[in-house]
């Protein structure tokens, strides 16, 4: 026996889906960007050109959009989440270590010397709990949104 179906409720429910899901990705998205500057804040400015080559890399693949926080500088980032003992440091890239002086604001060189090394941060797990919290909300709203389409 042959029937009429109603597809209309069927394609609402599919177009309301659509919608939330485009929402979903909009909002991962702004999370992407803000936790990408939330990084990028509490990295220490002296740490040269570390807090600048933080960056956001969009990638398409065929689930959507994939987002990555990238850096030029990822080994810096690992030693100031961690910490560093005291330690010797000497120039790579130049002839000398430069830099001025906070007190007297005079420019200061070395061949190298020992430091005191760097206090652990901590910022690579705050920015996973800063995403993770942030993510968690977006998909606790778009489970609500998609359970109120089937009900």
């Amino acid at each position: 026996m042959r029937g009429n179906f109603d597809l209309s409720r069927f394609i609402r429910q599919i177009e309301e889906t659509q919608r939330i899901i485009e929402q979903s990705n909009q909002r991962v998205q702004r999370i992407s960007i803000d936790t990408c500057n939330f990084l990028r804040s509490i990295t220490p400015a002296k740490t040269g050109e570390t807090r600048s080559s933080i960056e956001l890399k969009t990638k398409k693949t065929a689930t959507g959009q994939q987002y990555e926080i990238y850096s030029k500088r990822a080994d810096i980032l690992r030693l100031l989440d961690r910490g560093t003992r005291r330690h010797f440091v000497f120039p790579i890239k130049r002839k000398a270590l430069h830099w001025i002086d906070p007190v007297t604001g005079e420019n200061r060189f070395s061949m190298g010397h020992a430091v005191s090394g760097i206090r652990a941060k901590g910022i690579i797990i705050a920015t996973k709990f800063y995403l993770y919290t942030r993510l968690q909300r977006v998909l606790k709203v778009t489970r609500l949104a998609l359970r109120q389409i089937f009900k």
